[in-house]
C-alpha cells in the first residue's frame, strides 16, 4: 500500500509539473512552512505541492510568510522544480 501511495504521489506531481511547463508558469505564490540556514520548505497553494528553495542570505524568509517565487528550472520527467525568491 505504501508503494502504491508513493507511485500515486509521484504521478500527481509529474502532471502538476507538466501543467506548469505547458502553461509556461513563471511566477508563483508560496507559503513558507519552515526554514533552516540553507533552505526554505514551501507550499505552493495553487497546486498543493511542497518544494524546497535555497535560502538567500540577503533576503531571509520566515515560517508563515507568503512570498513570490520565480521558476528557474522545470523538468517534469526528472521531478525538478528549482525556484528563486523574486
Amino acid at each position: 500500500a505504501a508503494k502504491i501511495a508513493l507511485i500515486n504521489r509521484k504521478w500527481t506531481r509529474y502532471w502538476l509539473l507538466k501543467y506548469m511547463e505547458q502553461e509556461d508558469i513563471q511566477l508563483l505564490d508560496a507559503l513558507v512552512l519552515d526554514t533552516n540556514p540553507r533552505s526554505a520548505h514551501l507550499l505552493l497553494p495553487d497546486f498543493l505541492m511542497e518544494i524546497h528553495m535555497p535560502m538567500d542570505k540577503d533576503r531571509p524568509v520566515r515560517a508563515g510568510e507568503m512570498i513570490r517565487i520565480r521558476v528557474e528550472k522545470l523538468l517534469p520527467r526528472e521531478d525538478v522544480l528549482r525556484v528563486q525568491l523574486v
